[in-house]
């Protein structure tokens, strides 16, 4: 697991029951400053997107910094994620959402054209090419469907139509399934985009905020009273407790790397998790 935070550039290695496991896979570089968003990349490299200045910088899974792959230049981004081309995504808040070629890491450009105005919380690429983003505005939530291009194609779910509340992470279940962090309910829902069915898998996931997928169900973060927490989930949405106990400092981005060996942490203020590109289905 891979948690990244805006309040230093460290990564702490956690083992498989969540505790310390020394400091051996720090991504301490002189380049990185506020590891906002992270995901591994169809290469198996790591991926930290740095808010102090735009960049997306690569790493080997041992924590070895290979480059600097990406000058965007685009600051406030609080997610990324790659689609199944292995292209690079960013979204965050108000700023948008852009696209990022894979191949070299140059800047394509903004991929919301036409969306409606809000703060943007996380996009999703399902495997079966569909494209979705999550975002709140003027105190209402929103599930919006948009075309391969980027284009917005429809609103899937509101907060006035559906149980939505505050989504704050989506991930790739596998075919159409996606799985959402309702942060205002405190519940992870499932959404069947086949079916375009939306509904609660587990609750008391209080002010969860990020979600990723596990070997066996999922890890949610949450923060409360100055405290971050991972709930540790199973496939059929009961919870099993904290994992590795009450944790600090904050976490703000996570990812799985597949083989997964252990844990990795770096140090957040606020929290989300970023998804792995690749996906079980559950």
């Amino acid at each position: 697991m891979l948690f990244g935070t805006k309040r230093d550039a460290n990564v702490y290695a956690f083992d498989a029951a969540g505790q310390p496991a020394g400091a051996s896979y720090s991504f301490t570089n002189a380049q990185l400053s506020q590891a906002a968003a992270i995901a591994v990349g169809q290469d198996g490299m790591v991926y930290v997107y740095d808010d102090a200045d735009g960049q997306v910088l690569r790493f080997t899974q041992a924590g070895g910094f290979v480059d600097v792959f990406s000058s965007t230049g685009q600051t406030g981004m609080t997610t990324l994620t790659f689609d199944a081309n292995g292209d690079l995504y960013l979204a965050g808040s108000l700023s948008g959402v852009y696209k990022v070629s894979g191949s070299t890491g140059a800047l394509i450009g903004r991929y919301d054209s036409g969306v409606p105005l809000g703060v943007y919380k996380d996009i999703v690429f399902t495997a079966t090419g569909e494209v979705y983003l999550a975002s709140l505005a003027f105190g209402d939530s929103y599930l919006y469907r948009l075309n391969s291009d980027g284009s917005y194609a429809e609103t899937v779910f509101t907060n006035s139509n559906s149980i939505l509340n505050a989504p704050y992470s989506l991930i790739s279940g596998g075919g159409d399934l996606v799985y959402v962090m309702n942060h205002g309910s405190s519940q992870i829902l499932t959404f069947d985009a086949d079916a375009q069915t939306l509904t609660v898998l587990a609750n008391g996931v209080t002010d969860g905020n990020s979600l990723v997928l596990s070997d066996d169900g999922f890890y949610a973060t949450a923060f409360s009273s100055g405290t971050s927490k991972i709930f540790e989930i199973d496939g059929s949405g009961t919870n099993q407790g904290i994992f590795g106990g009450d944790v600090n400092p904050l976490f703000i981005a996570g990812a799985v790397p597949e083989p997964a060996t252990v844990a990795f942490v770096v140090t957040a203020v606020l929290v989300l998790l970023v998804p792995v590109i690749r996906r079980r289905r559950r």
